[in-house]
Parts: structure tokens; sequence; C-alpha cells
């Protein structure tokens, strides 16, 4: 589950945000529900600078299996179902989660009870919006190839830059403007490879974030980037 595997991952499964660096709640409590025999085993693992971290196995007990703890920064975990394909990816603080897995397809599972899911979903639901319209525009591009028509190639190539830049933009304000966010860190974290997004202009938004956030593995991936790029200035 490396580090671009868990961004789509993300994108596929589910949808977190967090609200507040105040957590009232001192653990986290995963609940899950899974129609299996008694005894499969579920696994709990953490994906941190592309390395795969075992943190807790379950036992399914009457339909159920069950993980608690305690973090003290916001983290992506993958639930792993053993003889089930697919991994399930989580964006977790210290909260309450409950999981009804879908075994047909894990990526379908329902998760509720967690205050990171509503933003989260609403981020990525508005993110998809945007760069789905160069979905629509690959068609049109594709028979203007065939037909060698280089002024239509242009005006869809400019069209999709655009759209590239709107989504970009949307990603960038929702960082600026939701700095106690860990989806902000992820937010900001999709577009720091924009080559024609200076490092101050990242560094600003990182700058801003709140300790809690920047305790999250988006945002030490994101000042290693920074720290990375400023060396070579």
């Amino acid at each position: 589950m490396g580090k671009k595997t868990i961004h789509y991952l993300l994108i596929i499964l589910l949808s977190f945000a967090c609200n507040s660096t105040d957590n009232t709640q001192e653990i986290f409590y995963l609940k899950g529900e899974l129609n299996a025999k008694d005894g499969t085993k579920i696994y709990l693992k953490s994906q941190e600078f592309n390395e795969i971290i075992p943190i807790d196995t379950s036992t399914l007990k009457n339909k159920v299996f069950s993980f608690s703890g305690h973090l003290n920064r916001p983290v992506v975990y993958g639930i792993y179902i053993e003889n089930l394909p697919g991994v399930l990816g989580i964006v977790m603080e210290n909260d309450s989660i409950h999981i009804k897995i879908n075994p047909q397809d894990i990526t379908k599972s329902i998760i509720k009870g967690s205050t990171l899911h509503s933003t989260y979903h609403d981020f990525l639901k508005k993110s998809f919006a945007i760069s789905s319209k160069i979905d629509q525009l690959y068609p049109l591009f594709q028979k203007a190839r065939a037909e060698d028509n280089f002024k239509k190639l242009k005006a869809i190539n400019d069209q999709m830059k655009k759209i590239q830049q709107e989504s970009e933009a949307f990603a960038i304000n929702f960082a600026r403007n939701n700095p106690d966010s860990y989806i902000a860190a992820y937010a900001l974290h999709t577009v720091i490879t924009n080559a024609n997004l200076p490092v101050d202009s990242i560094k600003k938004v990182y700058d801003n974030f709140t300790p809690f956030v920047k305790k999250g593995d988006f945002s030490l991936e994101i000042l290693h980037y920074i720290i990375e790029n400023d060396s070579l200035h």
C-alpha cells in the first residue's frame, strides 16, 4: 500500500476530515461487522513513507471484530481481511467508528460514526466533479487527433489545462481555509509536485496548519518536500 496506492484507495473508498484539533475522545474504537466464519483474521496496518507497518490483528467472533488504541496524530490505516481481496483505507483520529464490511467488494463497505467522514466525502465529491470534466473532453480530444485537427486539439488542450488549474486551486483553497483539518494536508499533498506551484506558496499554507495536523503523515511528507526543494535554491 504505497503512497500513490493509498491515495487512490482513499479516493475510491472512503471519505473523512478532522474538524478540530481538540479531540474529546482519548482513544479510537473501531467496531466492524462481517458475514464470514468465526476465526477469520482482520489486520490493521499503517502506511508511512511507502512502508507498511502492522498495527494490530483481530479475530472475527459472532460476525464482529474490533480494534482500539490511542492516536497522538491523525493517520491513514488500512483494513485487510483474510481471504478477501483489496484493502479498506481509513483516515483516523481518536473517535468511534462503525464499519459494515461488504464481503463482495470491500471498497463498498459502509462506515459510520467518525467525525472525519462527512468533510472528506464532501471534499472528494467536489474535487471529482471538477476533474471529471476532463473525461468529458477526452472523446473530443481523440476525435480531433484522429482528424489531425490541430486547431481543435489546441482548444481542447487549453480547456483541459484550465480544468486542471481549477482542480488544483480548489485543493489549495481547501487546505488554506481548513488549517485544523487533516484532510487539508491531504488536499495540499495532492498538488505539491505541480511544477507551476512555488514552494513558498506551499510553505505558507503548511505553516498555517495547526500543530495536530502537522503531526500527520501527509504533513510530514509536505514538510520533507519543502525542505528538500528549499535546499535546491
